[in-house]
């Protein structure tokens, strides 16, 4: 916490001085990771393994939110809708991420995944 408010000041500092403007404002700019083929395998091993367990996860979680609608719990249903919403994003990440491993690691794309 105590960082986060030296960081602003700086920051704040630093745009009244109109000399970090530059510094902060370049999005663009993308690092890529390395990644180590040797660890593909088991990198979309583990993927696989959450998607299949968030997709179970989500098929239980919208039968919850279809009963606690039909109960008339609707702030409860908001809850069970939200937080699907958020598992279902996590697996769509898994599935860029394996994307781009196999992209990375032509051979190793046979093991391991199943989507």
């Amino acid at each position: 916490m105590f960082g986060r408010i030296i960081a602003t000041a700086a920051l704040g500092t630093g745009l009244a001085l109109g000399g970090a403007t530059t510094a902060w404002a370049s999005p663009s700019v993308t690092v890529a990771a390395k990644f180590n083929c040797s660890n593909a395998p088991k990198a979309l091993a583990r993927i696989a393994d959450a998607e299949s367990k968030a997709q179970a996860w989500v098929t239980k979680a919208q039968a919850r939110e279809a009963a606690a609608t039909q109960a008339g719990h609707t702030k409860l249903a908001d809850r069970i809708a939200r937080r699907i919403a958020a598992v279902e994003r996590r697996e769509a990440r898994g599935t860029r991420l394996t994307e781009r491993i196999e992209a990375a690691c032509p051979g190793s794309s046979s093991q391991g995944s199943t989507s």
